[in-house]
């Protein structure tokens, strides 16, 4: 159903500053190069929460992998 949703050409979320339109909200997050999601330890910024968590694996003392 989603994937069908897709190919629909109407696209729910349309840009304020200019004519683009997307399907998801966090297309237009990124078209609009909004960073509302920032790290609690560095002034870096992303765009989408798992971005941030992925980030943050950075600052842990405990990596969750190791080499061989």
């Amino acid at each position: 159903a989603s994937h069908q949703k897709s190919h629909m050409s109407e696209n729910l979320f349309k840009c304020s500053r200019c004519p683009k339109a997307f399907q998801m909200e966090s297309h237009m997050t990124a078209h609009k190069m909004t960073r509302p999601f920032k790290c609690l330890t560095c002034p870096k910024a992303f765009h989408s929460k798992c971005g941030l968590i992925d980030h943050e694996r950075v600052h842990m003392t405990e990596r969750p992998f190791k080499c061989p």
